[in-house]
This record gives structure tokens, C-alpha cells and sequence, in this order.
């Protein structure tokens, strides 16, 4: 019975917050979700983090809500991995920090958050708090490419082309470039027309019918 009270208690918390209603530090409802954020509960850490991080009902403090934040990535929540991963990335809350980011993109990536795999992937490609790794690059982009990411498919598009973390292979970046335009990617569109003509008709037709198959088994889901 204690843990439905704590659930139900929650629930009407966050429905205050989104529906305009301020906490103040003070108020019965800003303690209450303070401790059950002290004990543990994530969604209440999540709900007070960003009441610190937008400055609602409590005075803005980018440093307790990334405290928050911390708490509630630690407890494995896979989108507030990421979000932690871009502040030390960005730097717009605390100094920037390389190592930090790529331990959170990472940590989010391994729970397969397409966009931390994409991150982690341009990171490694970067040397930003690691040691440039063409194949761990490869490895992350391909992971976020193959769930959709239309950045990742063209940019491992580009990473067939040039060789990077693999052998050339431009059917396959003309594939992968296929699938990013079909999400719009002009980048992606344009570079179709610069692989072409290093490819022969076969392989030109044994991509778009890759293209096809993959598109159709997408819609399917």
C-alpha cells in the first residue's frame, strides 16, 4: 500500500507542474517531491530537474538540476543518460568535458538510444575523450544508422567512401546514402549522384533494390 501512495502522490505532483501550477521551495508539493527524489524515485528526480533546469516554481540553478539529472541517468534512465551526455558535451551547464559525455552517450548507447549511438560514434571519430578509432566509429553510427538515424546512414555512407574503419565499398554507401535521402537528406541525395558513377549498372541496380527491400520492410513495423 505505501508504494501506490508514493506512486499516486507522484502522479498528481506532475500533473500540478504540467498543468502551470508553481511550486515554491516551500510548498507541500515541492517537499513531498523532494523526498521522494531523495529516496530514489526517478521520475520524481527527473520532474525536479527540470523545475531547477527551466526555473519553474524554484529559483533556476542549472547546477542542482544537472544534480538531479545525474541521479536519474544513474538509475539507468536511457533518455536523461543522453540529456547528461549532451551538457558535458555542450558545456552550457558546467565546463566542457569530453570524458563525461562519452561515458553517458555510452552508457545510453549500449541500451540502443539511436541518437546517443550517433554521438558516440561522431566522438570516436573525432578523438574527443578517446583516442581517434575509425572502428568504433563505424561500429556506433552503423548501430543508430540501422534503427533509422538519418544523419548516421549518411554519414556512414560517407564513412564507405572514404575507407574509414572499413573497406571501400560504394554500393554500400550508395545504399546507406539512399536511405538517409529518402528521409530527406540532401547531402545524402546529392552524394547518390557523385557514388554513381563509380559504380556499374549491376551495382547500381542491386543497391536500389537493397534500398526497396529495406523501405519496405521498415513500413511493415
Amino acid at each position: 500500500m505505501k508504494r501506490i501512495f508514493f506512486n499516486t502522490a507522484l502522479w498528481l505532483s506532475f500533473m500540478l507542474i504540467l498543468s502551470g501550477v508553481v511550486f515554491s521551495a516551500e510548498s507541500k508539493g515541492f517537499k513531498h517531491l523532494l523526498k521522494l527524489a531523495q529516496q530514489g524515485d526517478v521520475e520524481a528526480q527527473i520532474s525536479l530537474a527540470r523545475m531547477y533546469d527551466t526555473g519553474d516554481g524554484v529559483v533556476q540553478d542549472y547546477i542542482e538540476a544537472l544534480k538531479w539529472y545525474r541521479m536519474a541517468a544513474e538509475h539507468g534512465n536511457v533518455d536523461i543518460q543522453f540529456l547528461v551526455g549532451k551538457i558535458y558535451y555542450s558545456g552550457r551547464v558546467v565546463q566542457q568535458n569530453y570524458t563525461e559525455a562519452l561515458k553517458w552517450y555510452k552508457m545510453a548507447a549500449e541500451q540502443g538510444h539511436a541518437e546517443a549511438q550517433y554521438e558516440l560514434g561522431i566522438m570516436c571519430g573525432k578523438g574527443e575523450g578517446i583516442t581517434r578509432n575509425y572502428y568504433e566509429t563505424i561500429k556506433w553510427v552503423k548501430k543508430a544508422a540501422e534503427q533509422g538515424h538519418a544523419a548516421a546512414q549518411a554519414n556512414l555512407g560517407d564513412m564507405y567512401v572514404k575507407a574509414q574503419g572499413t573497406a571501400q565499398n560504394f554500393k554500400k554507401a550508395y545504399v546507406w546514402y539512399g536511405l538517409a535521402a529518402e528521409q530527406g537528406n540532401n547531402n545524402a541525395k546529392h552524394n547518390m549522384s557523385v557514388v554513381e558513377p563509380k559504380m556499374t549498372s549491376s551495382q547500381i541496380a542491386e543497391a536500389k533494390k537493397e534500398i526497396a527491400m529495406i523501405l519496405e520492410k521498415t513500413q511493415k513495423k
